[in-house]
């Protein structure tokens, strides 16, 4: 997936549309299972619908397949 596919999928987020950024991001895990940062926009998203467990997951999966703790730090003040 190319970064204007990530940042395209970001937008709908940021729109309102959680409900199809989550099928969007699930979407782009399935692709790319070990994609940290996909990972972490599923919990931003899971989180904004309201689904806190879902949204731990993902967020501890993305802290998992994080590189450096500069990227883990981004991830845990967001």
């Amino acid at each position: 997936m190319s970064g204007a596919e990530a940042s395209r999928r970001g937008r709908v987020l940021l729109a309102g549309d959680a409900a199809r950024a989550r099928e969007q991001f699930g979407e782009a895990l399935r692709r790319l299972p070990s994609e940290a940062d996909f990972h972490f926009a599923l919990a931003r998203t899971q989180l904004a619908l309201g689904d806190r467990v879902a949204a731990r997951a993902s967020l501890e999966a993305a802290l998992t397949l994080a590189v450096g703790d500069s990227t883990k730090e981004r991830y845990l003040q967001a």
